[in-house]
């Protein structure tokens, strides 16, 4: 195996595997990890409205709509008209909506303690960096790049 595939299948493993858990976590609460995320985005931007909040998750507007209706409908959240555009809502959270968020950053901090678990400070600070320079290098244009020198 191609070391670039190894590592391709072990990010993948990884990732697959913190889904798996956060979703046996959460699931209880009726929510998944992509709610859960936009649960806490709410609570660090307390009383945004719901564009703000379209435009820092990065997802398309219809999936952060439909996230947003079933956390109101579970009670995690309130909308409320802005008085100056009353077709646009602020987002707040609702005192079960913060229960479930404490949740939630309990079970981010396990999945820091066991991500880490039995490693040095060196090697977590040497994966670190690994990790933001390939963050970096993933991009549209190294990935056309490869594509087109394929080509030649």
């Amino acid at each position: 195996m191609l070391l670039g595939e190894e590592l391709f299948t072990l990010l993948r493993s990884t990732l697959k595997k913190m889904h798996q858990i956060l979703e046996k976590e959460l699931t209880p609460h009726g929510i998944s990890h992509a709610e859960a995320r936009l649960l806490i985005m709410i609570d660090e931007t307390e009383g945004s409205s719901q564009e703000e909040l379209i435009s820092k998750v990065e997802v398309d507007r219809s999936n952060v709509g439909r996230a947003l209706k079933k956390l109101e409908n579970l009670r995690y959240l309130k909308r409320s008209k802005i008085a100056i555009d009353k077709r646009a809502y602020e987002v707040y959270l609702t005192p079960q909506g913060i229960e479930v968020k404490k949740l939630i950053i309990d079970i981010k901090r396990n999945f820091e303690k066991t991500f880490t678990k039995g490693a040095s400070e060196d090697e977590i600070l040497t994966l670190i960096d690994l990790l933001k320079k390939t963050e970096n290098r993933i991009n549209e244009k190294n990935y056309i790049s490869v594509k087109e020198s394929k080509q030649n």
